[in-house]
């Protein structure tokens, strides 16, 4: 069964995210740190320094889609990427958020090396939420693809390197650094906790063994699953999923939902 979340980001747009205020939390301040005490709409946000062990009892469980991704550079290749992996971590950089939903799953926080405090809020929210509801709304294609550039196309510019931009002229020319690369690094790590969410709080314990993750991108899955009736299973728990793809008269009789950002659509 092939599973797509629908506008992960945009979902992870809708959450707080930096506004400013941004600190160095002392040495003293560290050591009475914890992150589970604050909640997900919390005026104040962190990201920390962290290393992590990954308990080898965890290791069958989670070897579907292991959490804290990194970039290395994989055996006989030359070129890193972002994998998935069991390894322990040393001064992994994560949101709070995330650093939450890993200890909720049983990995262990060995250290703390820095955390940077911010200030947050959904201050994208309205904005969300409004381009979600003219693009639920929309008439045709055009429509429907403009409400969605139009919220994506932030997300890009929060996370644009500007060093790699060139400006082909013989003289010298400032590098202005304007973006706000927290709000990129935000979003994206939010989104991982949708996605992560959905896989180790409703399809492993729904299934156990009886489903395996064949293949994963950023926002999808594809999924093995051993079941009678998928779809059946779909209507009982609808709340994780977007049937707004579904015709009203469907045969499996799914209830049709609206397009709702984060859920789970075939």
């Amino acid at each position: 069964m092939y599973l797509d979340a629908t506008n992960l980001y945009v979902a992870a747009m809708k959450e707080s995210l930096p506004t400013g205020g941004f600190r160095w939390m002392e040495p003293h301040e560290m050591e009475t740190f914890d992150c589970t005490a604050f909640e997900d709409t919390s005026p104040k946000g962190f990201v920390l320094e962290v290393d992590m062990d990954y308990p080898a009892a965890l290791h069958s469980h989670h070897n579907d889609l292991p959490f804290l991704a990194e970039s290395i550079i994989p055996p006989t290749r030359k070129i890193p990427k972002l994998i998935p992996n069991l390894y322990n971590k040393k001064k992994y950089i994560i949101h709070y958020r995330n650093l939450q939903q890993c200890l909720k799953y049983g990995i262990k926080l060995k250290k703390i090396h820095r955390i940077l405090e911010f200030s947050q809020s959904k201050w994208l929210g309205s904005y969300v939420a409004l381009n979600t509801n003219l693009r639920n709304n929309s008439r045709n294609e055009f429509e429907k693809d403009l409400y969605k550039l139009l919220v994506n196309s932030i997300f890009g510019k929060t996370f644009e390197n500007v060093d790699k931009r060139q400006n082909i002229k013989l003289c010298s020319c400032w590098v202005v650094y304007d973006k706000p690369l927290y709000v990129g690094f935000t979003i994206l790590d939010i989104s991982k906790t949708i996605i992560y969410n959905f896989l180790y709080g409703y399809i492993k314990p729904m299934y156990d063994n009886g489903a395996t993750v064949l293949y994963t991108d950023t926002d999808s899955f594809i999924l093995e699953l051993f079941t009678d009736n998928p779809y059946q299973d779909i209507k009982n728990n609808i709340q994780f999923f977007d049937t707004s793809n579904y015709s009203i008269y469907n045969i499996h009789n799914i209830p049709k939902t609206k397009s709702v950002v984060g859920k789970m659509n075939q």
